[in-house]
C-alpha cells in the first residue's frame, strides 16, 4: 500500500518508527548481526561426490562479503551467486527492501569419515554474522557390484568420443579423445584402458596422453595416440565408463559411440619401372673390385650391427637408471604429513611410471596383478613381483576401503620393496655397493630417521 493511501494514524506510526531507527543509527547503537544460513544438498554423501553448499544471508542494500570456507579433506570451488527479494516497503519516495543473498560452492570430499564444515563468516559494513557449523558422514562407494570400467566418479555424467583425422595412410598418428562431462568427471582420475578391448585391431598401437581436466563445468578429456599398421576400415569400438549414482545407490555404465577411420595403404615400390643400363666390365679388374666391395660391405654391416647393439644396450641401461631415479625421488617427496589415501595414490602412480620407464608398460591403471607381473618381468624375481602386488593392494585399500593401512605403514612397505629393487639392479649390472643403495632414507630426514 502506498504512503498516500495509508490512514493518517498509521502514517504517523511508521514515521515515528523510521525516525527512531535513524536516530539510533546516529547515536552509534550496535547494529544487529547478519542472519546467515548454510545448508548442503540432499544426502547421502560419498567420497569424490559433488556436494552443493549454499550460504544465504538476509540483508538490505549491497551484497554482503562471504568468506569462503576451508574444509579439511575436501576441495571447495565457487559456483556463483543468486538474489531473491524477501520483502519491500516504502514511505513516499523512500523504498526499503530485504533480500536473500545466496552464494553456492561445490564441495568434493577426498576421503571417508565425518566431514566438518566450519562456521562461515559474512560481513556487510560494520555488521557481521556466522552460520552454524555442519558435520555430515562421508561413505566410500560400495565394493560389491563395482565393474572394471569404474574410474572413481560419483554422480551423473555423459560420454562422447571423437577421432581426427578420419582418413589417414598407414603409420600416421590418430588423435582419439573420450570426453566425460558432468559432476562424476571430478572423481575420474584414471583413464579407461582401451588397449584391452577384444575388438580392437591387433595392428593398432595405442599410447595414452595426459588427461585434460576442467573444474567448472566439470569435464575430463582422455586422449590417446593411435597408430594403425594395417590398411582397411578401422573401427574403434564403444568404450564403457562407469560411475556411482548416489541417488539410486548403484553403479551406472555408459558407453561412447564407435568411431570409424579409413586407413589407406601407401603406394608400394614397383621395380619394373626402373631402367637398368648395363655397365661395361673390364676383364682384368672386375673380379678384384667385386671381392673388395663384398668384403667392404660385410665389414660395414658388422660395424653397423655392433653399433646398434651397443646403442640398444646403453639405452636399456639408461632406462633402468631413469626408472630407479624416479623411485628414489618419489620416496624423497613423500612424508608422513600426507594422508594415507594420497600416499597410496602417489605410490601406485610412481610404480606404474617405473614400469613404463623400465619395461615400456603403457601408463594407466595399475592393478595388483599387473604390478606383480610387471616387476617379475623387469627383475626376473617372482618374490619381488609378489611384494609389489601386496603393496598395490594395500594402496587400493588406503584409497577406497573404509579402514586401510596408515601412511607410515605404506611408506615402510614401499621403502623395503624399492631397496630390494635397487639391490637387484646392482647385482644385474655389476654396479658398486653405493649405487645399489639409492633407496636409503632421504638425506633431509637423516636427523630424525634414527631416533
Amino acid at each position: 500500500m502506498s504512503w498516500s493511501r495509508l490512514p493518517q494514524k498509521r502514517r504517523v506510526v511508521r514515521l515515528f518508527v523510521l525516525v527512531g531507527s535513524l536516530c539510533g543509527m546516529a547515536r552509534g547503537e550496535p547494529s544487529q548481526p547478519l542472519r546467515v544460513r548454510a545448508q548442503l544438498s540432499r544426502a547421502p554423501y560419498y567420497v569424490r561426490q559433488s556436494i552443493t553448499l549454499q550460504v544465504s544471508v538476509i540483508a538490505q542494500g549491497e551484497r554482503p562479503t562471504v568468506i569462503p570456507p576451508k574444509i579439511v579433506d575436501a576441495d571447495v570451488t565457487p559456483l556463483g551467486t543468486d538474489l531473491k527479494q524477501v520483502s519491500s516497503s516504502g514511505i513516499g519516495s523512500l523504498v526499503f527492501e530485504r533480500n536473500q543473498f545466496i552464494s553456492r560452492y561445490r564441495v568434493v570430499p577426498r576421503r571417508a569419515g565425518v566431514l566438518k564444515i566450519p562456521a562461515i563468516s559474512v560481513r556487510l559494513g560494520d555488521r557481521m554474522g556466522k552460520s552454524e557449523p555442519i558435520s555430515v558422514p562421508i561413505e566410500n562407494v560400495p565394493q560389491s557390484g563395482r565393474p572394471d570400467s569404474f574410474l572413481g566418479g560419483v554422480g551423473p555424467f555423459e560420454v562422447t568420443a571423437e577421432v581426427s583425422p578420419s582418413s589417414i595412410p598407414i603409420g600416421q598418428v590418430l588423435d582419439f579423445r573420450i570426453r566425460v562431462t558432468g559432476p562424476a568427471a571430478l572423481g575420474m582420475t584414471q583413464p579407461p584402458a582401451i588397449g584391452r578391448h577384444p575388438e580392437l585391431s591387433p595392428g593398432l598401437r595405442i599410447e595414452p596422453e595426459p588427461v585434460e581436466a576442467v573444474a567448472e563445468p566439470p569435464s575430463r578429456v582422455f586422449r590417446y595416440r593411435l597408430r594403425p599398421t594395417r590398411a582397411g576400415q578401422l573401427v574403434i569400438p564403444p568404450v564403457a565408463i562407469t560411475a556411482f549414482d548416489p541417488t539410486l545407490r548403484r553403479y551406472m555404465t555408459k558407453v561412447s559411440p564407435s568411431v570409424a577411420v579409413r586407413v589407406v595403404d601407401v603406394r608400394r615400390f614397383d621395380p619394373s619401372t626402373l631402367k637398368y643400363v648395363p655397365m661395361p666390365l673390364s676383364d682384368t679388374t672386375w673380379p678384384r673390385n667385386f671381392v673388395a666391395a663384398t668384403v667392404g660391405g660385410l665389414v660395414l654391416i658388422t660395424s653397423v650391427g655392433t653399433w646398434l647393439g651397443l646403442r640398444r644396450s646403453n639405452r636399456l641401461r639408461r632406462s633402468r637408471h631413469a626408472a630407479f631415479r624416479h623411485l628414489a625421488q618419489l620416496l624423497r617427496d613423500l612424508d608422513g604429513s600426507l594422508t594415507a589415501s594420497e600416499t597410496g595414490r602417489r605410490l601406485t602412480e610412481g610404480l606404474g611410471e617405473y614400469l613404463f620407464v623400465a619395461c615400456s608398460r603403457p601408463r594407466g591403471v595399475l592393478t595388483p596383478g599387473e604390478a606383480r607381473q610387471g616387476i617379475a618381468s623387469a627383475t626376473g624375481s617372482d618374490e619381488l613381483g609378489s611384494r609389489a602386488e601386496r603393496l598395490i593392494a594395500h594402496c587400493d585399500q588406503a584409497q577406497y576401503a573404509i579402514e586401510g593401512p596408515s601412511t607410515t605403514a605404506l611408506l615402510e612397505e614401499a621403502k623395503r620393496l624399492f631397496d630390494a629393487l635397487g639391490q637387484t639392479r646392482g647385482g644385474a649390472e655389476g654396479g658398486n655397493g653405493a649405487e645399489s643403495r639409492v633407496f636409503e632414507k632421504p638425506r633431509e630426514a637423516a636427523e630424525t630417521a634414527n631416533p
